[in-house]
C-alpha cells in the first residue's frame, strides 16, 4: 500500500469530463472544474488508509488481555501480564524461547497460522516453570543440541516445578529430543494436538508428573511415542499412536499407565513395552501392525487388558521376569508367532477371550503359570495351547480347526471335549464324525479307534487309555506341518499299531506322564518322528523311523524309550538324540545312512548332558560323521558336555564316515571287556 512518502498517481475522472492528478499529496486540475475537490479528497482519502502499520485480525479479540502481532515480543507481553491474563496471538511465526513462571493463556488463530520456534540453541520453544498455563491453537517447534538430561530439555514444551498445563490444539513437533517434557509435580492435560517427528519421543513423562492426553494423534517419533518412568502416570484417552520408530509405549520403574479406547499401530518396537514395576492398563483399546509384541512385559510389571483387539503383531502380548497378566474379553489375533508367549515365572490369567489366526495360540514355558478359562483357540496353525515345564490349568475352553489343539505338560480337562465320551469303538472315517478328534472324544477310556485304508487328516489330542489299530494302508497326516501328527498330553496311555503318520513338526510328540506303544508303525517325513519330553515313556517294536527331515527320536528331560527290532535310516541331521536326563535302550535295530554331508549334523545316535544309553546287538551302517557320538569336544561342539553313561554289547559299525564311536574309549563300554567291537 503506497503512502505519501512516497510519489503515488491516482488518476479520476470528474462529473464534468475534467480529470484531476494527485502527486505526492497537491491537487492540479487538468481541466473541468466541479466536483474536482470533492474527488481528490476522496482520492487522498483511500492513499492514506495504508499508511499505519497492518495488523492481523485475532479472533475473540474481546476475551483477549493482550494481542501481539508479528514483529512484537511475546515473552515482553508475558513479563508485563498480570495472573489470568489471555495473550493472544495473531496469525504469524516466531522465533523466541519463552519462559513462563506465572497463570496465562496463550492463544493462536490455529497450529498452521500461529508458529513458535525455539529462538535458542538447546532451548525449548516454551519452558513452564510455575501457574496454571493454557496453550491453545498454536504450533510448537523447539529446539536442538539438548538431550533429555538438559535442565531442561529443548522440546517444544517442556514443564517442571508444580505448574500445570493444558494444551489444545496445538502441535509440538520436529524438536529435540523430544515434543512435550513434563517432570517433577507437572499436571497436564493434551488435548486434540499432535506430538509428531520429533527425534526422540513424542512425550516425555518423569518424576511425579501427570499427564492426560485425549484425542491426541502421537506419530513419527524416531525412538518412540511416549515415555513414562520413574513415579509418572499418563492416562491416554482416545488417542492414536502410530509409525513411531521404537515402542509405541515404553513404561518403566513405578510409572504407571492407562490406555482407553486408543489406537497403537505400526511401531517399530512393541506396541507396549513394560520394565521394573510398572502398571499398565489397556481398555477398549487397538494393537495392530507392531513390529515386536503388541504388549511386552519383563521384571515384575502388572497388566490389566480387557475388551481390546491384538491384531497382526509378533507376539500379542509376551510376559517375562516376573510379570503378570489379566486378559478379560479380548481378541488376539494374526500373531506372526505367538499370541500370548508366557515365560520365566510370570503369571498369565486369561477369562473369555478369542485366540485366533497366528502360529501358536497360547504358549507356556520355563515355570510360569497360566490359568485359561472359558476362551475359544481357533485356527493356530501349530499349537493352540503349548505348555512345557510350566503350570497351566483351566476349564470350559473350546478348540476349533488347530494344527492341534494341546502340546506339553497340560490336563486335557482345559479342553472342552467336541463330544460325550461313551464309545468302545469307533471306526473311521464315520458318518456321525466329522473329525478324528471327535471320534477320539467320542470313545471311552480304554475304547479302540480303528483306521480303515487311506489318509486320514489327524492333529489329534490324546489324554486318556485307547487303543489305535491301522488297516493296511492306514495313514494318519498332519493338518499343518508345523503341528504334530499326535499330541500325547497328560494321563495319555496310547498302544498305535499299523499306522503310518507322517507330515508333521513330529509324528508322535508326548510330554507329561504320557504313555505310547508304537507297534508295526512307521514315522516318516515328519519333521522329527518321535518327540519325548518331561516323564514321558516310550516304546517302539518293528517300526521305521525313515525320512524325517531333522531327528528320528529327540528324547528329553526325564524321558524314557525303548527301541527294538526297528529301523532308523535316513533322517537328515541323525538317528536319535538324546538329552537332559533321559534313558535311552536301542536293541537289534538298524541305524543306516543317517545324517548328511555339508549339514549339521551327527550321523546316528548323539548323547548330551546325563543321559544314559544301552546299546544292544544293533548295525550302525553308513552314517555320515559317527555311529554314536557324544556331544562335545572333540566329536561335535565344544568342551564336555556329556556326564552320562554308555553301556552295550555285540554292536556292528560298518562304513560310517567319521570314527565308530566317538570319543574312542567309549567303544570300551559297548562290548564285554576284551571283546573287539567288529567295523567292516
Amino acid at each position: 500500500m503506497a503512502c505519501l512518502g512516497r510519489r503515488v498517481v491516482a488518476l479520476q475522472r470528474g462529473t464534468e469530463g475534467g480529470m484531476i492528478a494527485v502527486s505526492g499529496g497537491s491537487m492540479h486540475t487538468i481541466h473541468g472544474y466541479r466536483g474536482v475537490l470533492w474527488i481528490g479528497i476522496f482520492a487522498l482519502s483511500v492513499i492514506l488508509s495504508g499508511c499505519g502499520p497492518q495488523t492481523a485480525t485475532v479472533r475473540d479479540a474481546d476475551a483477549c488481555t493482550t494481542i501481539v502481532q508479528p514483529g512484537e515480543s511475546i515473552q515482553a507481553a508475558i513479563d508485563r501480564a498480570p495472573d489470568g491474563a489471555v495473550i493472544c496471538l495473531a496469525n504469524g511465526t516466531w522465533d523466541e524461547s519463552l519462559r513462563i513462571d506465572r497463570s496465562v493463556t496463550l492463544r493462536g488463530q490455529g497450529k498452521d497460522l500461529t508458529v513458535i520456534r525455539s529462538g535458542r540453541f538447546g532451548q525449548p520453544a516454551i519452558w513452564i516453570t510455575q501457574g496454571s498455563v493454557h496453550l491453545e491453537d498454536i504450533s510448537w517447534v523447539g529446539g536442538s543440541g539438548g538431550g533429555l538430561v538438559s535442565s531442561p530439555p529443548s522440546a517444544a514444551l517442556s514443564a517442571t516445578g508444580t505448574s500445570t498445563v493444558s494444551v489444545i490444539r496445538c502441535r509440538l513437533a520436529d524438536s529435540f529430543p523430544c515434543g512435550v517434557f513434563l517432570a517433577d509435580q507437572v499436571a497436564a492435560s493434551l488435548e486434540d494436538s499432535e506430538l509428531t517427528n520429533n527425534t526422540q519421543y513424542g512425550l516425555v513423562v518423569i518424576g511425579e508428573a501427570r499427564a492426560e492426553m485425549t484425542g491426541c494423534l502421537v506419530s513419527g517419533n524416531k525412538d518412540g511415542g511416549v515415555w513414562v518412568s520413574d513415579a509418572a502416570q499418563v492416562d491416554m484417552v482416545d488417542a492414536q499412536l502410530t509409525r513411531n520408530q521404537g515402542p509405541g509405549v515404553w513404561v518403566r520403574d513405578d510409572g504407571r499407565v492407562l490406555l482407553s479406547s486408543c489406537t497403537i499401530d505400526r511401531s517399530q518396537g512393541a506396541g507396549v513395552l513394560a520394565y521394573g514395576s510398572a502398571q499398565v492398563t489397556l481398555e477398549r483399546s487397538t494393537l495392530s501392525a507392531n513390529w515386536d509384541p503388541g504388549v511386552q512385559l519383563f521384571d515384575r510389571t502388572v497388566l490389566n487388558i480387557s475388551e481390546s483387539a491384538l491384531r497382526s503383531n509378533w507376539h500379542g502380548i509376551e510376559l517375562l521376569g516376573s510379570s503378570q497378566a489379566y486378559v478379560e474379553r479380548c481378541q488376539i489375533s494374526k500373531s506372526r508367532w505367538d499370541a500370548v508367549r508366557v515365560g520365566g515365572s510370570a503369571v498369565l490369567q486369561i477369562t473369555a477371550s478369542r485366540i485366533e489366526d497366528s502360529l501358536r495360540g497360547i504358549a507356556v514355558t520355563g515355570g510360569a503359570t497360566a490359568r485359561i478359562q472359558d476362551s475359544f483357540l481357533e485356527r493356530c496353525r501349530s499349537v493352540a495351547l503349548y505348555a512345557v515345564a510350566s503350570d497351566v490349568s483351566g476349564s470350559g475352553n473350546a478348540f476349533s480347526a488347530n494344527g492341534v489343539d494341546l502340546f506339553g505338560d497340560i490336563d486335557g480337562g482345559i479342553r472342552r471335549p467336541l463330544q460325550e465320551a461313551a464309545e468302545t469303538q469307533v471306526e473311521v472315517p464315520h458318518p456321525s464324525y466329522a473329525t478324528l478328534q471327535d471320534a477320539v472324544d467320542a470313545l471311552a477310556p480304554g475304547g479302540r479307534l480303528v483306521l480303515r485304508e487311506g489318509t486320514f487328516v489327524a492333529g489329534i489330542v490324546l489324554d486318556k487309555r485307547i487303543f489305535v489299530t491301522g488297516e493296511p494302508g492306514a495313514t494318519l497326516s498332519a493338518r499343518d506341518p508345523q503341528a504334530p501328527v499326535l499330541s500325547l498330553v497328560k494321563g495319555a496311555d496310547v498302544e498305535i499299531s499299523g499306522v503310518r503318520l507322517t507330515g508333521g513338526s513330529e509324528g508322535v510328540a508326548a510330554a507329561a506322564d504320557a504313555r505310547v506303544t508304537l507297534i508295526d508303525c512307521a514315522l516318516a517325513e515328519n519333521e522329527t518322528g518321535l518327540g519325548l519330553w518331561s516323564s514321558s515313556l516310550a516304546v517302539l517294536l518293528r517300526t521305521e523311523i525313515v525320512a524325517n527331515r531333522q531327528v528320528g527320536a529327540w528324547i528329553w528331560d526325564d524321558a524314557s524309550a525303548r527301541i527294538e527290532d526297528c529301523t532308523l535310516i535316513a533322517n537328515s541331521r541323525g538317528a536319535v538324540g538324546v538329552g537332559g536326563r533321559a534313558q535311552l535302550i536301542l536293541e537289534n535295530s538298524l541305524v543306516e545312512r543317517n545324517g548328511r554331508p555339508g549339514s549339521e549334523s551327527w550321523g546316528g545316535i548323539l548323547l548330551m548332558g546325563t543321559a544314559h544309553a544301552e546299546f544292544i546287538e544293533n548295525r550302525f551302517v553308513s552314517n555320515d560323521t559317527f555311529g554314536i557320538a557324544t556331544y562335545g569336544s572333540p566329536c561335535i561342539g565344544r568342551g564336555k558336555q556329556f556326564f552320562g553313561q554308555i553301556s552295550g554289547r555285540d554292536n556292528v559299525f560298518a562304513g560310517n564316515a567319521g570314527q565308530p564311536v566317538c570319543p574312542g574309549d567309549v567303544m570300551l563300554s559297548l562290548s564285554p571287556p576284551g571283546a573287539p567291537v567288529p567295523e567292516e
